[in-house]
């Protein structure tokens, strides 16, 4: 038992590494190793950290059923007084912070956006319970990103400036930090200030790939191709999600994907009127890879904007389709 509790815990730490250099295939198949072995001996802790590996992973991939049915036996199985302890040994924070944050924005994916919202509630909950300032730092940075989904760019904005001071604060979480900066940039931009906004942005994706982790840099280039496009500069952002597509493609973190294509053809409607047959390939490939995925909220934003289109274009009947 103690040679595959050392073998288990050491596939684990080799599932980190490549999942937080954006290696997504080979961390697959060390999550899948490290639940095999936890499956061999009757440790409910080793299984909590490989549910831990394997629901991180499917939520990047992603396969956001498969990736719920984890959260879910992850969230039987963790008791915060067997379990307190293992955010000194695996991935530096608490694994029922990470389940509940990664539940909160997998149901937001799903289509359930209440459950998301109270789940982030009881992510900020715990952590507030811990001393254990790098847990909270996540659970302020998910409850920000599920403002950033929701569009709440006020409260959006407030819990990536708390993120920013208490990583300043404890000097931990450079690539939270670098997340935050992103998404207080998104927030400026989205209430009128782009210029900062965009320079927000920008300085967050650089201090992200100076951590080497590509963690979210697909995401984090669609906010700034966002903002581009609110400043009125469609063609920048048209090149940010070039980018983003092709970290997406390299790197195999797909979760934000459809939202690229939409975004596209946002943006190619702005630039130019002529650009309509290309918006609508955008908003059919954002609309196949969301119906794929299973991403009921980001197929609902293409089918808006596919709608939008067509009724522009006279075709009402199949707009309300």
């Amino acid at each position: 038992i103690g040679e595959v509790s050392q073998l288990f815990t050491v596939t684990w730490g080799l599932w980190l590494v490549c999942q937080q250099r954006g290696q997504l295939k080979q961390a697959q198949d060390l999550a899948d190793e490290a639940l095999a072995l936890a499956k061999q001996q009757p440790d409910p802790a080793l299984l909590l950290q490989a549910h831990h590996a394997v629901w991180t992973n499917l939520f990047r991939l992603p396969d956001l059923p498969a990736c719920r049915e984890h959260l879910d036996q992850g969230l039987a199985l963790y008791n915060l007084d067997e379990h307190g302890s293992h955010a000194f040994v695996y991935g530096g924070h608490d694994p029922g912070v990470c389940c509940l944050n990664h539940s909160a924005l997998t149901l937001w994916f799903l289509g359930y956006p209440d459950q998301a919202r109270d789940m982030a509630r009881k992510a900020m909950a715990l952590a507030e319970t811990l001393s254990h300032p790098f847990s909270l730092v996540l659970a302020l940075s998910f409850s920000g990103f599920l403002r950033q989904y929701r569009r709440q760019a006020g409260p959006a904005r407030e819990h990536a400036e708390a993120t920013l001071a208490l990583c300043a604060e404890r000097g931990i979480a450079p690539q939270f930090a670098a997340a935050a900066k992103a998404l207080r940039g998104w927030a400026v931009a989205d209430q009128g200030q782009t210029d900062e906004g965009i320079a927000d942005i920008q300085e967050g994706l650089r201090a992200l790939r100076a951590t080497g982790t590509e963690q979210r840099k697909s995401y984090l280039l669609a906010l700034l191709a966002e903002a581009h496009g609110k400043a009125g500069q469609a063609g920048r952002g048209l090149v940010e999600l070039a980018e983003a597509l092709e970290s997406a493609e390299q790197s195999g973190e797909r979760t934000w994907e459809a939202e690229l294509h939409r975004l596209r053809g946002e943006l190619l409607l702005s630039q130019s009127a002529d650009n309509q047959r290309q918006a609508e390939a955008c908003f059919s490939q954002a609309l196949a890879v969301a119906r794929k995925q299973s991403v009921k909220a980001l197929e609902l934003r293409a089918a808006t904007s596919f709608a939008g289109l067509l009724q522009s274009q006279g075709k009402s009947k199949q707009a309300r389709e």
